[in-house]
C-alpha cells in the first residue's frame, strides 16, 4: 500500500510540475512580443512589435518620445528625444536640453529593454585554441598571423555564465582564405554571427551594444561599422533554423 500511496502522489504532485517546468522553458525561447524603439546614434530608426522589425526611413514616427538614452555603454537618463537636420537634441520633462556624447543609443522608456556590459579582455592560449577549431568548422585552412584579434566577455543568453565575442580577420595577411568573422562561444559551443570570407570588399564590423532582448534565447547585437563619415549600424539576431545570428535588415 505505501509503494502505490508513493506513486499516487509522485503522478498528482511531481508530474504536474515537470510538465510546467518544460513549457516553461520552451516559452522561455520563444520571441517575446515586446513593442519597443530604437534610435541608433540618431541614424537608424528601428521599431519592434507583433514580432516584427521595422526599419524606418525617417524618426518622425517615434520622435518626441521618451527613452532611456545610453552613451556608448552607459545608462545616462531618460530624455525626450527629436532630430532635426540630422542632429539629435535631448530634453527633460522641463523642457531644459542636454548634451549626449555619440554613439548613443535610444530604447523607449518602460520598454524593460536595457543594454548588457561587455568588455574587451586579453587574449589567451585557449583562445587560439577556440579560433582554430571555429576556422575548421568552417572549412579554412589558415595558420598565420591576424590583422584583427578582439575578444570581449558578456553574457548572450541570459544564463549568468560567460560568453565570449570574437572578431578574427587576416585581411592583412594573405590573399587566399582572407576572413573577417564575427563569433561567439557559449557553453562550450561555437555560433556564427558574421562570416566574411574571400570577399572583393570586407565590412570591418565591431560591436556596439548587446541588449537584454531574446530572440529563441539569444540576445540582439548590434554591429557597427566605424568610419570617418557614415557610420553604420547592423542588428543582428538569433535565427533558431540556422542556428546562427543574421542581419535583420540586410540588404
Amino acid at each position: 500500500m505505501m509503494k502505490e500511496y508513493n506513486i499516487k502522489t509522485f503522478l498528482i504532485v511531481i508530474v504536474p510540475m515537470l510538465l510546467m517546468a518544460i513549457i516553461a522553458i520552451m516559452f522561455s525561447h520563444k520571441d517575446k512580443n515586446y513593442n519597443v524603439s530604437l534610435i541608433v546614434n540618431g541614424i537608424d530608426y528601428w521599431k519592434y512589435n507583433n514580432k516584427k522589425w521595422t526599419n524606418l526611413e525617417t524618426s518622425d514616427e517615434i520622435d518626441w518620445k521618451k527613452y532611456d538614452i545610453y552613451s556608448s555603454n552607459k545608462y545616462i537618463n531618460s530624455y525626450y528625444v527629436t532630430i532635426n537636420n540630422n542632429k539629435t537634441y535631448f530634453f527633460d520633462s522641463n523642457n531644459d536640453s542636454y548634451d549626449v556624447e555619440p554613439p548613443y543609443l535610444a530604447i523607449t522608456s518602460k520598454s524593460n529593454i536595457k543594454i548588457l556590459n561587455f568588455k574587451e579582455v586579453e587574449f589567451n592560449d585557449s583562445d587560439n585554441n577556440i579560433i582554430n577549431s571555429y576556422l575548421r568548422k568552417i572549412k579554412i585552412n589558415y595558420e598565420g598571423e591576424y590583422s584583427k584579434q578582439k575578444k570581449y566577455i558578456t553574457d548572450i543568453n541570459n544564463d549568468n555564465k560567460e560568453d565570449y565575442l570574437y572578431i578574427i580577420s587576416n585581411e592583412l595577411y594573405t590573399d587566399k582564405n582572407v576572413f573577417y568573422l564575427v563569433f561567439a562561444k557559449y557553453n562550450n559551443k561555437i555560433i556564427a554571427i558574421n562570416n566574411q570570407i574571400n570577399k572583393d570588399i570586407f565590412i570591418h564590423y565591431d560591436i556596439s551594444w548587446i541588449l537584454n532582448m531574446q530572440h529563441n534565447g539569444f540576445n540582439n547585437i548590434i554591429l557597427t561599422e566605424p568610419k570617418e563619415y557614415n557610420t553604420r549600424y547592423y542588428l543582428y539576431t538569433y535565427n533558431i533554423d540556422e542556428k546562427q545570428y543574421y542581419n535583420i535588415f540586410e540588404d
